[in-house]
């Protein structure tokens, strides 16, 4: 991929507000992440983390709409005490993305440990 030599395409971001660990997933989020999809017509979307109500509503739109997502996540094994049922649901949420864009060394590490989120070699 590269553009050496001709021109390079233009990249959009969008921003959708209110998208917090406090907002609950309303049609309204909902609708204005879709729209935004919509309007850009991404490739590919980042996504921040998977804890929260926003990164949920835009997982689930980016899989109706069928759009690869990069997961952004600064999380490591050494950040909190891990429990096993939390742990479940993350690997099956963590397994929805098609690569990971992380902060460091441990943070590969963590991720590494779920199945579908593999190591680069």
């Amino acid at each position: 991929m590269g553009c050496s030599g001709r021109s390079c395409p233009v990249h959009q971001s969008f921003v959708v507000s209110g998208s917090n660990k406090s907002l609950p997933a309303t049609p309204k989020l909902r609708g204005a992440f879709w729209s935004a999809l919509e309007q850009a017509d991404p490739d590919v979307v980042a996504v921040n983390g998977w804890n929260n109500f926003g990164s949920l509503v835009a997982a689930n739109c980016c899989l109706h709409r069928g759009i690869p997502m990069v997961v952004m996540s600064e999380s490591s094994r050494q950040d909190e005490p891990r429990t096993r049922w939390k742990e479940a649901i993350k690997r099956r949420i963590v397994g929805l993305y098609s690569a990971a864009l992380v902060g460091g060394q441990r943070h590969v590490e963590y991720l590494a440990e779920f199945p579908r989120m593999r190591r680069p070699k």
